[in-house]
């Protein structure tokens, strides 16, 4: 009896484990998605990364709401060229997911070069069955 019990924990401990790493990599590939629609100026695709009450910050004097940020890349004001991620690592956390990492960019923000590599930290929400960001930062790595 003590093996059966012992065999279904491992087998939950198992099986949960397999579901956090598909949802790892799962917030990987929307972190990528992200990016590439960032490069195509897809604001369509981008607001659909996004909860409706997310919330960025950056190094401007105020947080910055979805409306803003999908304003910013329909109208060019925020454009890049490339936006190459990397050294993402992932923590679950019931329904909540943190997700940080680097970039490597060629941007611009108001025509002014906004290039370089930049640490960044995206905290997601599962909301319905799906991953949306609830919050951003980014912040410049300065050389």
């Amino acid at each position: 009896m003590k093996s059966v019990i012992a065999a279904c924990a491992v087998a939950c401990l198992v099986s949960g484990a397999a579901m956090a790493g598909a949802a790892e990599d799962k917030l990987i590939a929307l972190e990528n998605s992200w990016a590439a629609a960032f490069v195509k100026k897809d604001a369509t695709t981008i607001s659909g990364f996004l909860a409706d009450d997310w919330v960025g910050q950056s190094e401007g004097p105020k947080p910055e709401s979805k409306a803003g940020l999908l304003g910013d890349v329909k109208s060019g004001k925020l454009a890049f060229t490339s936006l190459k991620l990397r050294d993402m690592k992932v923590r679950i956390l019931g329904n909540v997911a943190i997700v940080q990492g680097y970039d490597d960019e060629k941007s611009s923000y108001d025509k002014k070069d906004s290039s370089g590599s930049y640490s960044w930290i995206d905290v997601f929400e599962n909301r319905g069955g799906k991953w949306l960001a609830v919050a951003g930062q980014v912040t410049k790595v300065q050389k």
